[in-house]
């Protein structure tokens, strides 16, 4: 039965996207592509931010246990 609330809850908020880009293309809604995309591009760029600072760390560690592999 919670499967079925969520298909409902997903076609929604699709249908919802879907609705909101055409009000836009037909130029109903006026505001900028960049925030009406922003669900998109801010949980994109978040996780490669988060990407971005995990291999840095480890890349931080392999070095240091070569460095320790060393002595």
């Amino acid at each position: 039965m919670e499967e079925h609330f969520d298909r409902i809850a997903d076609f929604f908020v699709i249908g919802a996207i879907i609705t909101i880009i055409v009000l836009k293309i037909i130029g109903i809604i006026t505001i900028p592509w960049i925030w009406l995309l922003a669900p998109i591009w801010i949980p994109l760029g978040i996780g490669c931010i988060g990407a971005t600072i995990i291999g840095i760390i480890f890349i931080i560690e392999c070095k240091k246990e070569k460095r320790n592999e060393r002595y």
